[in-house]
């Protein structure tokens, strides 16, 4: 079962791989495309959807000869079709409260999983916007956001979304990347930046499918922040961006090919569910909180399975997931996690319950964690125990 639609007969793909490779039986897996995927259709954006229209493409080779890479300059404010040729800085400061309407990291397609409206995150980082297409586009594969930049502090990172905004200004994510600019070098051996000294920057965003249609525009957001996506750098950064060759993204363009739309596959198959009783419904909330007073920023992210008995054998279960991220403007240090899990398994007069606190923090050179777990038999709490660990921050 898979949301947003479509789903496919995935297990049946599956018995066709298996049978290939394990069994030695021909099921054509071998002529397969060596790419299939998806294209979306613009939509504007919903932190939920039950279907996703758009079409499946294939591609017999990947890379692809259909494939071509367009870039769009930065300049300020604007992306545009031609290199800025002045001498053009481009200031990124910190927000620490960018990222809160970025959607969950691993959606599950559950409400409230995906980006909201980005309008509500814009306002929070440095966006550059096209003019509207002249023409619809589509783009597979991985956008790359190309910049000379330099940084103030010694330890940074950059964010960059891209996204297509609707003529009457709705504003969707459609793909996002970071890098550790410690790690420009090398991951295994990061090393501190030396603060106002260029550097070429390289960032591989998500890939993606997606139709981008005539009149809409295409915008970059650029950030030193994204929280809580990522933990935020010790210090407040200003990144700089110097307009020119260098600083621009590339942009996957693959033009539509007449085969487009002739995949098929099954319709999903799924084992018949376990008969049960809800014993208590589920609901998923996630709510962002500002106090004005105090300038923090919470959001309150909370899974709730509710409880169910199966009906064959008695069992019953249920747990409750509460997770919140904190943070102060302008105090990177303030950052904070919470995560909370209370879970429930029993039968008739047995019941266990099992509840967990995990906490993260920081400050300039260290990680702070501690987790509790506590188990309950009935009413009656039977074992508890806390860990503490510090982790240095090790360029991060």
């Amino acid at each position: 079962v898979a949301n947003p639609e479509p789903a496919i007969g995935f297990l049946q793909e599956c018995v066709r791989w298996w049978d290939q490779w394990l069994k030695g039986i021909d099921t054509g897996v071998k002529n397969d495309p060596k790419l299939i995927t998806y294209i979306q259709e613009s939509e504007k954006p919903q932190v939920y959807y039950e279907e996703r229209p758009g079409k499946w493409v294939t591609e017999q080779s990947w890379p692809s000869s259909n494939v071509t890479n367009e870039s769009l300059w930065l300049t300020e404010g604007k992306l545009v079709t031609s290199p800025v040729n002045e001498d053009v800085e481009l200031l990124v400061p910190s927000v620490q409260e960018h990222g809160f309407y970025a959607g969950v990291f691993c959606p599950f397609g559950q409400p409230g999983d995906l980006p909201a409206d980005q309008r509500y995150e814009n306002g929070n980082a440095v966006v550059f916007t096209s003019e509207p297409l002249e023409k619809e586009i589509e783009l597979l594969g991985h956008p790359v956001f190309h910049a000379e930049l330099s940084a103030d502090q010694e330890n940074a990172f950059i964010a960059v979304r891209l996204m297509n905004k609707a003529p009457t200004g709705e504003s969707t994510l459609i793909s996002w990347g970071m890098l550790n600019l410690n790690h420009l070098k090398s991951h295994e051996y990061p090393e501190a930046l030396v603060p106002g000294k260029k550097y070429q920057v390289r960032v591989e965003l998500n890939p993606l499918g997606q139709k981008i249609p005539k009149g809409h525009r295409l915008e970059v957001a650029v950030s030193p922040t994204y929280w809580p996506q990522s933990w935020p750098s010790p210090k407040p950064v200003t990144l700089t961006l110097y307009a020119g060759e260098d600083t621009h993204i590339s942009l996957p363009v693959r033009p539509p090919q007449p085969d487009d739309g002739e995949v098929t596959f099954d319709i999903p198959e799924i084992a018949e569910p376990i008969k049960q009783k809800v014993l208590r419904e589920g609901e998923r909330t996630r709510d962002v909180q500002h106090n004005m007073t105090d300038g923090t920023w919470k959001l309150i992210d909370v899974s709730d399975e509710g409880e169910r008995i199966l009906l064959p054998n008695g069992m019953q279960y249920g747990s409750i997931n509460r997770n919140t991220y904190t943070i102060k403007e302008n105090d990177p240090l303030s950052a904070h996690v919470q995560c909370e899990w209370d879970m429930v398994v029993g039968r008739g007069d047995w019941q266990v319950k099992l509840k967990t606190n995990s906490e993260m923090s920081s400050d300039e050179t260290t990680y702070y964690l501690v987790n509790t777990l506590t188990a309950y038999e009935g009413d009656q709490e039977v074992f508890t125990k806390t860990w503490k660990a510090e982790i240095p921050r090790d360029f991060t």
